[in-house]
């Protein structure tokens, strides 16, 4: 979250070179440390897309937006954004000192070319992968020959034409088109082979993951081998106090579950669609999130795929969404309900916090709901004091009854079970009975009914949330152990 003494504006900046005349004055030169202190603001450069910087529904939002507003926040600066066309343009406003970092993904071969050029900020490994349609059923033996469109002076030309691109793929038939940089962005590109203008482009396969759940026509080949290569930010080399200032501020790598997370939640937003996500990693693993699933389903306990269907149903795997009803975090609980059960809310959106709260609640939840159903079924002392048998029968449904109590909140399923223990329906079953109980709450013959409190409630709505949780978790089991 951008804090409230964050000052951004946003400028949009073309740089022609030119040769300067003798009498003209100097050229403006980079800032000391000293001067952008003095001067309360931190100038960063980006290039405008769905992921870097761009406004939807009022808000300037963006991954290095974000990343970079704290960074200024962080350093007590005010953070002014300056647009560039392109990755030169981008490096010429930190030459001629229109700028102090460059707020961009900036490959070391890239960086490499440009000696004053100074590494700084968050720092991680990406490949590359080839994106293309998935009508091309392209093999060894394909002798068509099919345009690679890549960005000129990008990572992506550098790797397409070296001979990394032949090792890794020998015999395909790409022929490499290079565009202006100035004309086009990686973006545009996608987009020209979603519309069959480009046969192929090649992106960080970080990106390629994210396109894919957007345009669902394009394959995502296999990561080419040799193109790793780690990508900062950068200033220029006289900005050695701020590149430290800002290392130390992004020390470590950069946390892959948040990274991937806001690549998605920027990406679609930005376009505006309800995408229907197939954000699920493949190889062995649901989501970047897998880790912290294992670490707290144990406080349930559960299995830590039906705690990530959970999570799947409530965020999509995304940390930052917002609900309209102001729901947040990654298992979509209420500010008040994060606090209670150990989540601030300052930090609904940190992915582990919002995790471990859930898992609390769910515990309580389950704790809860076990000891009224026993109640129910004339065991006083609730589900310590039961026998076995009794034990077995209240275990029977309960992962069900959880999960609906998660969705609508324990009180409308007390509700329903004591709506259901007075109509004699088995309080202990959910399917046709309690679920049958919490849908007639809609209806006014029986929310006016002495066992229920709560009044009206559309129990449509969970028993269906209950159902997509469990048809999820049986996916996930088929697909991951």
């Amino acid at each position: 979250m951008i804090s409230a003494g964050t000052f951004v504006v946003l400028v949009a900046l073309t740089i022609v070179a030119k040769v300067p005349l003798e009498d003209e004055e100097p050229q403006p030169q980079a800032r000391s440390w000293s001067e952008i202190r003095q001067s309360d603001t931190l100038r960063a450069v980006t290039i405008p897309s769905s992921v870097s910087a761009f406004r939807f529904s009022g808000k300037w939002r963006g991954r290095e937006f974000e990343d970079g507003s704290r960074v200024a926040d962080l350093l007590g600066l005010r953070l002014v954004m300056v647009f560039a066309p392109s990755e030169q343009a981008m490096f010429d406003s930190l030459f001629c000192g229109a700028a102090d970092i460059a707020m961009w993904p900036v490959s070391s071969a890239v960086a490499s070319r440009y000696p004053r050029l100074l590494r700084c900020g968050y720092r991680y490994e990406v490949p590359q992968s080839l994106l293309y349609p998935r009508r091309l059923q392209i093999s060894q033996r394909d002798t068509a020959c099919y345009r690679l469109a890549v960005i000129a002076q990008s990572r992506q030309e550098e790797v397409a034409l070296t001979d990394s691109l032949h090792r890794d793929f020998s015999l395909l038939p790409w022929k490499v088109v290079v565009v202006p940089g100035d004309s086009a962005t990686v973006e545009d590109l996608v987009a020209g082979v979603a519309d069959a203008r480009w046969d192929g482009t090649m992106v960080d396969r970080n990106f390629g993951e994210l396109m894919i759940t957007y345009y669902n026509k394009l394959r995502l080949a296999p990561a080419i081998l040799t193109s790793s290569d780690t990508v900062s930010w950068v200033v220029i080399d006289t900005q050695d106090t701020l590149a430290s200032l800002v290392d130390s501020l992004c020390s470590g790598r950069r946390v892959k579950p948040k990274y991937a997370a806001i690549n998605k939640r920027y990406y679609e937003q930005s376009r505006g669609h309800d995408v229907s996500i197939r954000y699920l990693l493949g190889g062995g693993q649901l989501s970047v999130y897998d880790d912290l699933f294992r670490k707290y389903c144990t406080k349930i306990p559960w299995d830590w795929r039906l705690l990530a269907a959970v999570a799947y149903v409530e965020s999509r795997f995304d940390p930052y969404v917002e609900s309209h009803k102001g729901a947040r975090g990654l298992m979509q609980l209420m500010p008040s309900t994060a606090v209670r059960f150990g989540c601030p809310e300052e930090l609904t959106g940190d992915p582990e916090t919002s995790v471990m709260a859930g898992a609390n609640l769910l515990a309580y939840l389950q704790q809860t709901l076990r000891n009224k159903i026993t109640r129910s079924l004339g065991c006083e002392g609730g589900y310590a004091a039961a026998e076995d048998e009794l034990r077995e029968r209240v275990n029977a449904d309960i992962l069900k009854f959880t999960i609906a109590g998660y969705n609508s909140g324990v009180g409308h399923i007390i509700d329903a079970i004591n709506l259901a223990d007075s109509l004699g329906y088995d309080v202990a079953r959910w399917e046709g009975s309690v679920a049958n109980c919490l849908e007639l709450k809609a209806d006014s013959a029986y929310y006016n009914h002495p066992a229920v409190k709560l009044g009206r409630f559309n129990g449509a709505v969970t028993t269906d949330y209950v159902k997509a949780v469990l048809g999820y978790y049986g996916d996930f089991c088929d697909m991951v152990q």
